[in-house]
């Protein structure tokens, strides 16, 4: 039956049972008087039931089906430019513009600044629309988070996550980045679409590049999707994860967010989110969360997680737990600053955490900022040492 005609019907029946019976005797004017008596519960009754379809509409999952052209892929290229020519180089905000306006160029120079300069060029990138076969036998994914980054869109925020990464020295090789969907009716808390479509980019970049080697770098929830990603789909080409502040299992964030901003509502706090966030999250599916089944499966990586002690988002004892699983059967740093300048994520300006890095690479013999590296060999070692401990 059409839905149309379902509606009306259902409408009818609540004013006709709103209404009571009609007694034979009763004339047209008397039932018409008892009509219009009922009409307070029959607004009661349709007022229930368009909330009830409203629900209905409201819950509605959505549909996308991930590729490298709807995610909004590209790939970056960092060149040996010594002094370049200003007037041919793009700013990221302008490229950006553009990935959001769907008027992406094939090519572009993008120059990179020093954070807070926006006068000298550290370094220029050759900008390519979708993924790129490169001369390169190392290249990075950026699976980028939401971690508060006020300037990063939700269209061209994969380029500009990126674009962070270089210009804080994270960064060193050929890097495709990309947008994950994060609307109301897609987001899955790095579930089933986040993982297809972190997996749709990298299936892309390991065919046009087949001898190379994978660095993931990533933030926040994107540090969860890639973790999932790599548990559930054992990529071959994957041989290093980069994480900042990465996120687990909903549980474990929703307990996190009540010990951090719920304290007043005690134990019901942590509860009441779960409700809202799968009520407000339609793709949302808290009992398919198997991260922790997905993070035993993962081994043979050479992983790097930096971790903010106190982080708001991400308890010290579930960043324990994390690095415990994946110590396991992997080679595992676990590097914690205790800066407090901001409460989640966003460690990677530090310079503190840059040293770290590097000196990663380094251990690696990766492309990497060679001072930063030394000046990091010490860090390094702490780090080492905070994943053996766990």
């Amino acid at each position: 039956m059409d839905t149309k005609k379902l509606h009306f019907l259902f409408l009818s029946f609540l004013m006709l049972a709103s209404a009571g019976p009609i007694h034979a005797r009763q004339s047209i004017k008397d039932t018409i008087k008892s009509c219009i008596r009922k009409i307070p519960k029959i607004s009661v009754c349709m007022g229930a039931a368009g909330l009830y379809w409203a629900n209905k509409w409201f819950r509605i999952p959505g549909t996308f089906n991930p590729t490298v052209k709807n995610l909004n892929t590209t790939t970056v290229v960092p060149t040996k430019i010594k002094k370049p020519d200003i007037s041919f180089c793009k700013r990221i905000k302008n490229i950006v513009q553009k990935i959001k306006a769907k008027i992406v160029p094939k090519r572009a120079k993008i120059a990179v600044y020093n954070k807070g300069d926006h006068t000298t060029v550290k370094q220029v990138l050759d900008f390519h629309n979708g993924v790129k076969k490169v001369d390169s036998n190392l290249i990075t994914i950026f699976s980028r988070g939401i971690a508060g980054y006020k300037e990063r869109p939700s269209q061209g925020g994969g380029l500009l996550g990126a674009y962070l990464y270089f210009r804080d020295n994270i960064i060193h090789t050929p890097c495709v980045s990309f947008d994950y969907r994060e609307s109301r009716r897609l987001f899955d808390f790095g579930q089933n679409l986040a993982i297809k479509s972190l997996e749709t980019v990298y299936n892309e970049v390991a065919q046009k590049n087949l001898q190379a080697k994978i660095i993931i770098a990533a933030d926040c929830i994107g540090g969860k999707r890639t973790l999932g990603f790599v548990g559930e789909k054992n990529p071959a080409n994957v041989e290093t994860l980069v994480l900042e502040s990465p996120l687990t299992s909903f549980d474990e964030f929703t307990d996190r967010i009540g010990q951090s901003y719920l304290k007043y509502l005690g134990r019901h706090g942590a509860s009441m989110l779960r409700k809202l966030f799968t009520w407000y999250f339609p793709n949302l599916q808290p009992n398919k969360d198997d991260f922790w089944n997905k993070v035993s499966n993962i081994e043979d990586k050479n992983i790097f997680i930096g971790h903010r002690k106190d982080d708001s988002l991400v308890s010290d004892k579930t960043m324990k737990k994390l690095v415990h699983t994946l110590s396991k059967k992997n080679n595992v740093y676990l590097y914690i600053t205790d800066d407090k300048t901001d409460h989640h994520s966003r460690i990677v300006p530090l310079k503190e955490t840059q040293r770290a890095v590097n000196a990663f690479y380094n251990s690696l013999g990766y492309p990497c900022n060679e001072q930063l590296a030394r000046e990091g060999a010490e860090l390094l070692a702490v780090a080492r040492k905070n994943a053996l401990a766990e």
